[in-house]
């Protein structure tokens, strides 16, 4: 059904992008959503990304519709406390777990470039912001930052019409109201994950299912080769988490929809593809029992003429091991 946007539920909208979100095996609505959460050290990267949202969207978005943005580019004088996208700023800084605004970079694509020392100069938002908010401060308040967002959304764009179904991310993609629109799918995800929540970890980030890959060569685009599989590649398993020396497992999670015995099935017909099994990591096993746990995002020392400290698959024991079923002790 069409409904101009100012009569669209936000409310029911989060609640049904919370209901796709599989908390208990860590998997988002899609491989995105998934993605940004698994990369999150702390809750305070979890605001990050709400807070860059929202300067995107006040660089990008016209005068007049809520941003600062004329064929020329962003400009920091049109930045005032007044403005929604700035209020939705402030709750964030609110929040007990962010830095400060530090420097950021404002601009908008496609703008002339920007001079090497930009700090403290016209485009840098965050001196402008941490000044707004010595002024004013606010607290944090999730629910009120995200009305903040929809009341600024309508006062622009009200009146266009969409369709009541659609989820934040549906709403006209790529369009000046998806600015809007990305900042409330954003919070809606890392809600979903308790991701705000200041006791949020690494290992809160890491939980959850993951498919471990041992590719044939580890010389191989293992990006690549995890989307040819339905799969998002994370990072690969740390030395001392894989059974012998020189083995390389990938670590992913799931892009596509899939039963597990497809995809194992999917997997097992890839030549590249070595070995693989699933697991489900939790903070009270191995390996995020080890506060230093972390993925290695690419394999150092692999050339074009050498695998480094890694061998082909055809030099190791076979994998995963079969008294444990796991890739890793």
């Amino acid at each position: 059904m069409l409904i101009p946007l100012r009569n669209y539920d936000t409310a029911a909208a989060k609640q049904r992008i919370h209901a796709l979100v599989d908390r208990e095996r860590g998997l988002g609505w899609d491989s995105y959503s998934t993605d940004m959460v698994r990369s999150l050290h702390g809750a305070r990267e979890a605001v990050a990304c709400v807070g860059y949202a929202l300067v995107n969207a006040l660089a990008i978005l016209p005068i007049g519709e809520g941003g600062t943005a004329t064929g020329e580019g962003a400009w920091l004088h049109e930045v005032k406390p007044e403005m929604p996208l700035v209020q939705a700023l402030m709750i964030c800084r609110g929040h007990p777990c962010h830095p400060g605004f530090g420097h950021m970079r404002f601009e908008r694509p496609g703008q002339s470039s920007i001079p090497t020392g930009w700090h403290d100069g016209l485009h840098d938002i965050g001196p402008v912001l941490e000044r707004m908010y010595a002024a004013s401060p606010r607290s944090w308040d999730l629910a009120r930052l995200e009305a903040i967002v929809f009341e600024g959304a309508i006062a622009a764009y009200g009146d266009e019409e969409i369709d009541s179904s659609w989820l934040f991310g549906e709403i006209y993609p790529g369009s000046q109201i998806s600015k809007y629109m990305g900042v409330l799918l954003d919070a809606a995800i890392l809600d979903a994950f308790g991701a705000f929540d200041p006791s949020f970890s690494r290992q809160d980030a890491l939980s959850g299912e993951w498919w471990l890959l041992q590719p044939v060569s580890p010389r191989l685009q293992n990006g690549q080769l995890a989307r040819q599989l339905g799969l998002t590649l994370a990072g690969h398993l740390p030395p001392r988490y894989v059974d012998v020396p020189g083995r390389a497992v990938m670590v992913c999670f799931a892009r596509e929809p899939a039963s597990d015995e497809a995809r194992m099935g999917r997997i097992r017909d890839s030549k590249w593809i070595a070995g693989a099994t699933k697991v489900v990591w939790d903070k009270g096993h191995a390996p995020l029992s080890d506060p230093g746990f972390e993925l290695i995002p690419r394999l150092e020392g692999v050339t074009e003429d050498s695998y480094g400290p890694y061998k082909h698959s055809s030099e190791l024991p076979p994998w995963p091991p079969r008294d444990t079923g796991a890739g890793a002790p």
